[in-house]
C-alpha cells in the first residue's frame, strides 16, 4: 500500500534540502501510488522541482493554514487508501488528524519546534480515535527538546544525507571558484550554512570571516583573502558586504542562489560556517557528508554532528559562540592545522586542540 507525504509551504522544514529527503524515500520505495501533497505557494512547488520532484500535487491553503485546504477531501477520495503517512511539519500533522484519523502517522523534524508547534503536536497525540503517531528527528538535540516538553521521539538516521547522497552530479570545482571570482590560488571560499537564509546572519559570518582572515599568509608571504559565500536572502546580506568592503584587505562577501541546495556549491568551498539556534539544519549535514570542514559551537545544536551517520566526518568545534573563537577554529582549517583528514577537532581548552577520529 501506498505512502503519503505531507509539507506545507509556511513550514521552516519547506527547504529544497528536506524536499530532496522526501524526494529519495519515495524513489527507494519503487511504489508508483506514493504521493506527496504541497500545500501552499509556489516557491514550495519551485523547490520541488529543483530537486527533481515533478509528479507532486499543490493545493493552496487559505490563511497559512493547512487545516483549511478544504481541497483535500475530494483529493482523498480519489486516492488509493494509504498505508502510512509522514509529516513533514507540525501544521500538516493535525491535517492528517482530520483527514486520516486511523492511518499511522509519522512526524518528521530536522529543525527544532517551537512551542506553539509543539503544542499543536500534543493535540494531535492526545487526541481520541486516532492511530499511532511515531515523532522522528534529525538531533538528539531536537529530541531532548521535544521530551522536555512531555513528548517522546527518537532520532532516525534516514534523515541525515549519506555519503551515496553527497555522490549525485554536481558543478566542477573550477567553474564554482570562477563563478565566485575566486580562480586565485591564494583565495579561500567559506560557505555559511543555513537551510534558510532568513534565520542567519552575515554579519555574524563576516565579523568572524575578517578575523580569521586577520593573519592568513601563503608559504611566500602573501596574504590570503577570504570569500564568504551566502544566499541573496540572507539575513544582513548587504551590512556584511559593506563592513568586509570597508576592511580594504581584499575579503568579500558574494551570493549565490545555489546556497538553498548546498550539494551544488560545496564541492567549491575550502570550508564553512554553521551558525545560529539550529547550526545549519541539514546544510551542515550535507557539508559533513561531502567532507569539508566545518566550524560551529558546541553551544548549539551543530556540537550533536559527531553522531551523524556519514563513513567520517570533520567538524571544528568552538568553545563558544564568541567570534574570536569561532575565528579561530576557521583560521586552524584555512591553514590546514586545525583539521587533519577526517578528524573532529575539539579546541574546547583555551590553547589547546585535542583531535579525535570518530567512525559512527
Amino acid at each position: 500500500m501506498p505512502t503519503l507525504h505531507l509539507i506545507d509551504a509556511d513550514s521552516t522544514q519547506a527547504c529544497p534540502a528536506v524536499l530532496d529527503i522526501i524526494r529519495r524515500r519515495i524513489q527507494l520505495s519503487h511504489n508508483p501510488d506514493d504521493r506527496l501533497l504541497l500545500l501552499g505557494g509556489g516557491p514550495l512547488v519551485k523547490d520541488a522541482l529543483a530537486v527533481g520532484i515533478h509528479h507532486a500535487r499543490r493545493l493552496t491553503v487559505p490563511f497559512n493554514n493547512p487545516r483549511l485546504a478544504r481541497a483535500i477531501r475530494p483529493w482523498a477520495k480519489h486516492q488509493k487508501p494509504f498505508e502510512h503517512i509522514r509529516c513533514w511539519s507540525p501544521g500538516v500533522l493535525l491535517l492528517a488528524v482530520d483527514h486520516w484519523p486511523d492511518t499511522p502517522k509519522e512526524l518528521m523534524l530536522v529543525h527544532r519546534p517551537t512551542d506553539k508547534q509543539i503544542a499543536k503536536v500534543k493535540w494531535a497525540l492526545t487526541r481520541r480515535n486516532t492511530g499511532p503517531i511515531q515523532i522522528n528527528t534529525l538531533t538528539d538535540v531536537i529530541r531532548n527538546h521535544l521530551d522536555l516538553a512531555g513528548v517522546r521521539a527518537r532520532v532516525d538516521p534516514a534523515l541525515t544525507p549519506t555519503r551515496e547522497d553527497a555522490a549525485k552530479p554536481q558543478p566542477s570545482q573550477a567553474d564554482l571558484r570562477n563563478g565566485w571570482g575566486a580562480c586565485d590560488p591564494s583565495h579561500r571560499v567559506v560557505a555559511l550554512l543555513s537551510d534558510h537564509a532568513f534565520l542567519v546572519d552575515a554579519t555574524q559570518a563576516a565579523a568572524i570571516t575578517s578575523l580569521a582572515g586577520a593573519s592568513l599568509a601563503d608559504g611566500n608571504g602573501k596574504p590570503q583573502t577570504i570569500t564568504l559565500v551566502v544566499h541573496p536572502d540572507q539575513l544582513n546580506r548587504q551590512r556584511a558586504q559593506r563592513f568586509l568592503a570597508d576592511q580594504s584587505v581584499g575579503h568579500r562577501v558574494v551570493q549565490d542562489t545555489r546556497m538553498r541546495c548546498p550539494w551544488l556549491i560545496l564541492q567549491g568551498c575550502d570550508a564553512a560556517l554553521a551558525l545560529g539556534q539550529d547550526a545549519g539544519g541539514l546544510s551542515l549535514r550535507w557539508a559533513l557528508g561531502m567532507g569539508l570542514p566545518t566550524i560551529t559551537s558546541t553551544e548549539g545544536p551543530g556540537g550533536e554532528a559527531g553522531g551523524l551517520a556519514s563513513d567520517k566526518v570533520q567538524l571544528v568545534l568552538s568553545p563558544s559562540n564568541a567570534h574570536k573563537d569561532l575565528a579561530h577554529a576557521l583560521q586552524g582549517v584555512l591553514t590546514g592545522e586545525g583539521c587533519r583528514g577526517d578528524e573532529i577537532v575539539d579546541s574546547r581548552e583555551p590553547g589547546q586542540i585535542q583531535t579525535a577520529t570518530i567512525t559512527p
